[in-house]
């Protein structure tokens, strides 16, 4: 379907993504947005304009939000990083994240079993295992090693398991909601969500354009060494990791300086907002209809058993109702979602666990998946 604004109408699209981030934060001046978030009203906005053909679901410029604007955001977010809670924290949700794993597996084998995939029901288990164990991005790479090479299947594929990633990003949002849940798990939880000001959000910071200016200069910085330690050691995935203990390690060192550099979490927020924002454009439920809802099917089976495996296990090894949120986040959509969760939800002890979580798993997902699809010729 022919979008309104086409994909290389950069500056249209530039402002559209704007405007859908500041309508994902304007929410949350108000009584309903504050109760579902800014992040889940961003994700559904893009998500209703893309597939309502008012912008694209594939262009460069979501790209380029993946690419610079996402890293750009996560030192930001770091300035004030408590190492102490953080080292505290981390155990639980990698806990949470190997019963998502154990989860994710045991789906793919179910839907290989359950649903008419065809000739290639092996391959897409596979690759659909991959996909929900450290990101979608790993769909593609498992695809092409089990030889799942028709372009039409991967396409179909990656759109399935985009949109399903979507809507249950904006589940695990919603699940703070129902008290009942929140109860059930959150008997250990001795940090609770702090409260919002009547705008929705933390009081506000102080910022002046020196400020601003330092901490976009140290954030990119950060980011450009993290880049060149993944292309030095050429371990994909890394960039994310190295900004990600570099802003802790300097923001430990030197707390006196980064505590002078509270505006940092506030562009931080903003930028979130692009990615949430692109991350519902991309979600394509046209491209799933126009192959058919097998692969929907599948996607859904095996989110459905990963949260299944995720909550209880955390019923099992206390964890509290935020850790399993970030730990099935991790396993499901990444690390950079899984991080930008905890920004949004105010747990910032967890962004340090949500990204090693995702690192993990986007290195283990491939050769997870090709076990998958091997086991099960």
């Amino acid at each position: 379907m022919e979008s309104l604004i086409k994909a290389d109408q950069i500056w249209l699209l530039w402002a559209a993504v704007t405007a859908i981030a500041a309508f994902g934060l304007w929410a949350e001046t108000t009584a309903i947005g504050l109760r579902i978030s800014a992040a889940v009203v961003t994700i559904l906005s893009g998500l209703i304009l893309s597939n309502t053909g008012v912008i694209p679901t594939r262009t460069t410029v979501y790209d380029a939000i993946w690419t610079y604007v996402l890293p750009l955001s996560i030192p930001l977010l770091l300035y004030q990083a408590d190492i102490k809670r953080i080292v505290r924290q981390a155990g639980k949700p990698l806990l949470g994240f190997l019963c998502g794993a154990l989860g994710t597996l045991a789906g793919a084998v179910a839907g290989f079993f359950i649903l008419p995939l065809g000739d290639r029901a092996a391959e897409l288990a596979g690759a659909f295992a991959a996909a929900y164990i450290g990101g979608s991005l790993n769909f593609v790479a498992t695809a092409k090693a089990v030889n799942l090479d028709s372009g039409d299947l991967i396409a179909a594929g990656i759109a399935a398991a985009n949109l399903l990633a979507s809507i249950y990003l904006i589940t695990l949002f919603l699940l703070p909601n129902i008290t009942p849940l929140k109860n059930w798990l959150n008997r250990g939880d001795t940090n609770p969500r702090p409260a919002a000001t009547e705008a929705g959000r933390a009081p506000a910071v102080v910022a002046d354009p020196l400020s601003m200016t330092y901490a976009l200069a140290i954030s990119a910085a950060i980011c450009a060494l993290g880049y060149g330690i993944e292309k030095a050691v050429r371990w994909p995935g890394l960039a994310i990791l190295s900004i990600t203990l570099i802003s802790v390690a300097l923001a430990t060192l030197f707390p006196a300086f980064f505590r002078k550099l509270q505006v940092g979490g506030q562009l931080g927020i903003v930028l979130l907002q692009f990615f949430f924002a692109a991350i519902g454009a991309s979600a394509s439920v046209h491209a799933v209809i126009a192959f058919g809802p097998t692969l929907l099917y599948l996607a859904g089976l095996v989110l459905i058993t990963h949260f299944t495996f995720v909550l209880i296990g955390a019923r099992l090894m206390s964890l509290n109702l935020y850790e399993m949120l970030i730990a099935s986040n991790a396993c499901a959509g990444g690390a950079p979602t899984a991080a930008a969760m905890a920004v949004s939800m105010r747990r910032t002890e967890l962004i340090l666990p949500a990204i090693l979580c995702g690192t993990l798993g986007y290195g283990a997902g491939n050769f997870l998946g090709l076990f998958t699809a091997n086991l099960l010729r």
